[in-house]
């Protein structure tokens, strides 16, 4: 068998997906909590932004990237590579 299984595909694509996704929650979530409480502040009524719900959003796209390059990769993976090329 020449190549990689499915669910090696899988694992790479996750993998450089994860790093890129990290990248972002790590520039987002301080720059969000500190322009959130900024905003806030100038409510009568205030609340104290909590880091969880940044983590909580970040634990939700990081989710739905695996869930969606794994679902694209291993679409990919199970295709017939001469229908692919007969189409191009």
């Amino acid at each position: 068998m020449l190549g990689a299984n499915s669910s090696g595909l899988v694992v790479l694509l996750n993998r450089d997906f994860t790093k890129l996704i990290l990248i972002a929650i790590i520039i987002a979530i301080p720059a969000g909590y500190l322009g959130s409480r900024e905003w806030v502040s100038s409510f009568p009524y205030q609340i104290e932004p909590g880091v969880f719900k940044f983590l909580l959003a970040g634990v939700g796209s990081n989710l739905i990237a695996w869930l969606k390059v794994g679902y694209q990769s291993i679409r990919a993976a199970k295709a017939n590579p001469v229908d692919s090329i007969r189409n191009e």
